[in-house]
C-alpha cells in the first residue's frame, strides 16, 4: 500500500503528554471522500506506552477550534511496537479531521480506505 502524505496524522510522532496529531485533513468544501467506501484511521505504536493511551477521531468546521470527538479506540499500557488499531470513520464529518491523544506516546496513523485485515506494513526504503 502506497500512503498519500496528505492522508496521514501522525508519522513517528513523540507525545510527551496529551496533544493533537502533527497533521490535520482537509476534507475539502464537498467532503466527499471515498464515496461508497468505508474509511478507516489505522494507528500503529511506535513505542509501547507507558500508560493507556486513547486516541480520538476528531472533527471540526475550521482548522484550529471547535473539534469535537466522534471515535475513539484505547491502545492499552505495554502495547507491543509495532501493534494496529483501528478505527471507523463515521460518514457525516466537517472538513477537518485530526487524532486526539489522551497520554504520552509514538505514534504513527493514517486514513485509508482499505481494509484494515489486508494492510500490511513495508519497512522503510533503504
Amino acid at each position: 500500500m502506497i500512503i498519500d502524505s496528505r492522508l496521514e496524522f501522525s508519522v513517528k510522532q513523540v507525545l510527551a503528554a496529551t496533544g493533537a496529531s502533527t497533521n490535520v485533513i482537509d476534507l475539502s468544501t464537498d467532503r466527499d471522500i471515498g464515496p461508497g467506501r468505508t474509511m478507516w484511521v489505522v494507528i500503529t505504536a511506535d513505542a509501547s506506552p507507558a500508560a493507556a493511551v486513547t486516541v480520538s477521531l476528531e472533527t471540526s468546521n475550521t482548522e484550529g477550534s471547535g473539534y469535537a470527538k466522534v471515535a475513539s479506540v484505547t491502545v492499552p499500557q505495554a502495547a507491543a511496537i509495532g501493534s494496529r488499531y483501528v478505527l471507523g470513520v463515521p460518514y457525516e464529518n466537517q472538513r477537518y479531521l485530526r487524532l486526539d491523544y489522551s497520554a504520552a506516546g509514538t505514534f504513527s496513523a493514517f486514513l485509508t480506505d482499505q481494509e484494515p485485515a489486508s494492510w500490511k506494513a513495508y519497512p522503510d526504503a533503504l
